[in-house]
């Protein structure tokens, strides 16, 4: 096993143990975070777009995360991603998804026109 397989291994029993210490400094740090997942940029995106929808969060959340990344995803993708999780969430948590996302997307349009 290598190194970075073992220490995850040791992270995720940490995690599941309770213990969030090797994980709480990245919890409101994007960057660090998403450099600790070791994923591409699109693939963290998507993955809390999931996340997002699977615990029904509000438009602000949405909003958050729409602010957060610099990059916007394709509609196709987060379309995607939304229909791929239907099966586990269900069909109430995407189409709650699917008009929070659109009351955000309204939200950041509202704000960019606002701001001089």
């Amino acid at each position: 096993m290598t190194r970075s397989a073992r220490a995850s291994e040791d992270l995720l029993q940490e995690v599941a143990n309770g213990d969030l210490s090797g994980i709480a400094s990245l919890q409101y740090d994007q960057g660090r975070t998403r450099k600790a997942a070791e994923l591409d940029l699109q693939t963290f995106q998507l993955l809390q777009i999931v996340a997002l929808a699977a615990v029904d969060a509000p438009p602000a959340s949405w909003y958050l995360h729409l602010q957060a990344h610099e990059e916007t995803l394709e509609i196709e993708k987060v379309v995607g991603a939304l229909i791929a999780i239907a099966p586990i969430v269900g069909t109430a948590r995407v189409v709650s998804a699917a008009a929070n996302i659109i009351a955000a997307t309204d939200l950041v349009e509202e704000l960019t026109e606002e701001t001089p």
